[in-house]
């Protein structure tokens, strides 16, 4: 036992993706920092501490598998303080992030959590208090206390789901000049924190790209605003200027862009593979759009996240059973066309005879005897037999991340398994 808690830890396989999306909040609380005052600046400083202590308290529930270096607590913090109003209630704040860090460190700590645990906290305080969470004040210095004055208005995504178009122009769009979540409007600095996610490879293009693109499909086919002469109904190829106005509002509002960098590509609730990564990132933009049209909250990306999570494994499972399938029929496919005969018309001619003047007449060769052909199958036990060649094995699929009873399902540190955490971190916080 000794040995054990002398034993070194290895550090997290995911410490460099949370450290750079910390290193990403900085310049969002400074714009935000801009935009109302020092208030926004206190809050991340107060649930930073708040997910630092927490994170300390809960680590006897995983025992030496605690890395005291592992900053995903705080990132999580970070990303909660984001993606609230400026005039959120502190104690609404709070229970957010405790549900965040208690989530992480009740299956197990870092590497081991199967819900995004930023989309947990945020759904909770979301349902629970709705007004706290989706009114937003005008642009200003916001009080640090005594907030409940405040004259709060309905974010760009309300005034599309009741079939209007927000008053914004360009560069409000692209600064973040309006009233919304924190960090979640800025839309320059947050390009420039993908562009800096995916020089650092935190993040996978291809995830992103299908996020994005799902939520844009959808919006095409089905825009939810009119814009004048556009009706609710029409085809995807007409109305081309009315869909642009729409989808624009769309992709630029809601918190769309942050949750495409920090929520949907969390290294350890995201599926592995690679294609299972882009159906999963899919799959999140349809829920995501489906939830912002159908429900009562502007940013469904959250309650999308939890559902993914729930089947990220079978998801992974599914996606590998098709891609092996289609690859073996590739593989047979290219065998059989290589074994069948060449037809008559494409074999090579003999070469016609010299004409020179010394040229000898051409002999007939002589027939050789006819060689018997060999059977089409060798018994494996002669001498000199050569063994048809075996077809490759597929993929052994991945095994479960959690055990299927009951306490351990909630607690994995139970097992006494030592290197049960290096082990799981190594299958999903590869970048």
């Amino acid at each position: 036992m000794s040995d054990l808690k002398n034993t070194a830890l290895s550090p997290s396989s995911n410490a460099g993706f949370y450290r750079d999306v910390l290193l990403c909040s900085i310049p969002l609380l400074v714009m935000s920092y801009v935009l109302y005052g020092p208030r926004p600046v206190i809050l991340a400083a107060i649930s930073c501490g708040m997910a630092y202590v927490c994170d300390r308290l809960l680590a006897p529930l995983h025992g030496p598998d605690y890395d005291s270096d592992e900053l995903s607590s705080e990132c999580f913090a970070v990303l909660l303080t984001l993606l609230m109003p400026p005039n959120v209630s502190a104690y609404v704040l709070a229970i957010a992030v405790l549900t965040a860090v208690v989530v992480k460190e009740i299956f197990g700590g870092a590497g081991n959590y199967p819900f995004n645990p930023t989309a947990v906290g945020y759904s909770l305080v979301a349902v629970a208090w709705p007004n706290e969470v989706f009114r937003y004040p005008a642009l200003g210095n916001i009080p640090i206390t005594g907030t409940g004055g405040l004259t709060l208005y309905d974010s760009a995504s309300a005034t599309l789901r009741n079939g209007g178009l927000p008053n914004l122009s360009d560069i409000q769009l692209l600064v973040g000049n309006y009233a919304g979540p924190l960090g979640a409007g800025f839309t320059l600095i947050l390009l420039g924190c993908g562009a800096f996610l995916l020089l650092r490879r935190r993040v996978k293009l291809s995830t992103i790209l299908s996020f994005l693109a799902a939520c844009l499909l959808v919006v095409w086919i089905l825009p939810r605003a009119g814009t004048g002469d556009m009706p609710a109904f029409s085809l995807p190829w007409t109305y081309i200027s009315q869909r642009l106005t729409v989808a624009k509002y769309e992709l630029l509002t809601g918190a769309t862009l942050f949750a495409a960098l920090f929520l949907i590509c969390e290294p350890v609730t995201q599926p592995r593979s690679r294609s299972s990564q882009v159906v999963y990132g899919f799959l999140a933009g349809i829920l995501t759009m489906m939830v912002r049209y159908y429900g009562a909250y502007d940013i469904g990306a959250c309650f999308a996240i939890l559902i993914l999570n729930a089947l990220s494994d079978r998801l992974d499972l599914t996606v590998d059973q098709v891609v092996g399938l289609v690859n073996r029929r590739k593989k047979a496919a290219a065998l059989k066309a290589a074994a069948a005969p060449a037809p008559a018309a494409s074999r090579p001619a003999a070469a016609a005879p010299s004409a020179g003047p010394k040229a000898a007449p051409a002999q007939p060769a002589a027939a050789k005897p006819a060689q018997p052909k060999a059977p089409a199958s060798v018994p494996a036990g002669k001498a000199g037999a050569r063994a048809p060649a075996r077809p490759a094995r597929p993929a052994r699929p991945p095994r479960k991340r959690f055990a299927d009873d009951g306490m351990t399902l909630m607690i994995p540190s139970l097992k006494n398994i030592p290197d049960a955490q290096d082990g799981k971190e190594d299958d999903h916080g590869r970048s």
